[in-house]
């Protein structure tokens, strides 16, 4: 090799080492296997309701399609509690931006929706829950999947 060949091969080396880890730690932050870790907990509509009680951090925007993990900057700061008088109220940097109402909606795979009034964005899918991780699955629709945590 020489000489001056040998740094752009460095620098080649160093920028693709940099691209596949930093698209690692984007995918790590999924759960593993959210399907599943709901299936097995098989929540009805009162049960959903309870475990949806309190507030969710967002923190994550999952897309079947382009950029497939997204951490969006625009939602970062987005919380949403959900109020047992169905009652929700959307804070973004601990500054309430909408307050409305919820409803839980059966789908036809026996999996909920939120109904909210007014309609919020990030809630937009079918609910899936694991742990203290909620998802809001719309790629099945080609559209994005929201991903929240609970805030103890």
């Amino acid at each position: 090799m020489s000489t001056s060949k040998f740094p752009t091969f460095w620098v080649l080396i160093v920028a693709l080492s940099y691209l596949f880890f930093s698209c690692q730690d984007k995918k790590e932050k999924l759960p593993p296997d959210f399907w599943s870790c709901h299936k097995a907990l098989n929540p009805d509509s009162s049960k959903t309701h309870q475990l949806l009680l309190g507030k969710w951090r967002w923190n994550l925007i999952n897309c079947p399609f382009g950029k497939l993990q997204q951490d969006s900057e625009i939602y970062n700061g987005l919380v949403v509690e959900f109020r047992a008088s169905d009652s929700l109220i959307v804070l973004q940097n601990d500054t309430i931006t909408q307050i409305g109402t919820w409803k839980l909606r059966p789908t036809s795979d026996g999996l909920f929706v939120i109904q909210s009034n007014p309609s919020v964005e990030q809630l937009a899918g079918r609910l899936l829950i694991c742990g203290n991780q909620i998802e809001f699955n719309e790629s099945g629709t080609d559209i994005c999947d929201n991903f929240f945590t609970k805030v103890p």
